[in-house]
C-alpha cells in the first residue's frame, strides 16, 4: 500500500493487523527516490513474497544437474545507489 504520512500508515496498518490481513506499506517519497533502482524493490517483493509464506529461494534444477553432485552458490547483494 502507498501511503502519503507516517500517521496514515500506523492507522492503516492498525486497521489491517485487526482484520488478520497481511500488508506491506511504502511512503509516496520512498517511491519517488527509488525509482529504477532494483534494489530497494526487490527487496519489498522479497517481503511481501514472505508474509505470504511463499519460498523466496527454492531452485528447480534441469534433470542434467540434479543428477549430479552440484552445489549451488547464491550471493544477494543491494546497493541502494549512494
Amino acid at each position: 500500500m502507498l501511503v502519503q504520512r507516517d500517521t496514515d500508515y500506523i492507522k492503516a496498518k492498525k486497521q489491517l493487523d485487526n482484520l488478520g490481513l497481511v500488508s506491506q506499506f511504502m511512503l509516496k517519497n520512498n517511491i519517488r527516490r527509488i525509482v529504477g533502482n532494483l534494489g530497494p524493490m526487490s527487496n519489498v517483493l522479497r517481503q511481501v513474497n514472505s508474509k505470504t509464506q511463499k519460498d523466496l529461494f527454492r531452485l528447480n534444477p534441469s534433470v542434467k544437474i540434479s543428477q549430479r553432485n552440484t552445489m549451488v552458490v547464491g550471493i544477494d547483494v543491494v546497493n541502494d545507489g549512494r
